[in-house]
């Protein structure tokens, strides 16, 4: 998530679902790119602004409701929960206190 921010309130949200194994060959190439393009000020201008497509979509919000058409493993912040056919999450302001360097952008 390269225009992530850690303390802005804000879900930073990448949504996967290619449809073939051409469309997860496209979003290993774009996340893969956008990592190595993006670390440079210059890579960044190169690389210009996300863009969904009909594999990858990028959301943020203080709120996030999923419905799926079938049970789906699902994974907030990489750690398994199980299967789920809904979940909602939210952001609780003050609830976790993240502290960042001066220096960090």
């Amino acid at each position: 998530m390269p225009n992530a921010v850690i303390d802005d309130g804000l879900f930073d949200l990448l949504l996967m679902r290619p449809g073939s194994v051409l469309g997860w060959i496209r979003v290993w190439a774009k996340v893969a790119w956008n990592g190595i393009v993006r670390r440079t000020k210059a890579g960044k201008a190169f690389a210009g602004e996300q863009k969904n497509d009909g594999d990858l979509h990028y959301r943020t919000g203080k709120k996030f409701s999923a419905r799926l058409s079938r049970p789906e493993e699902i994974e907030p912040d990489g750690d398994g929960l199980g299967k789920a056919v809904a979940f909602n999450a939210w952001i609780e302001p003050g609830a976790l206190q993240i502290r960042v360097s001066a220096d960090a952008n």
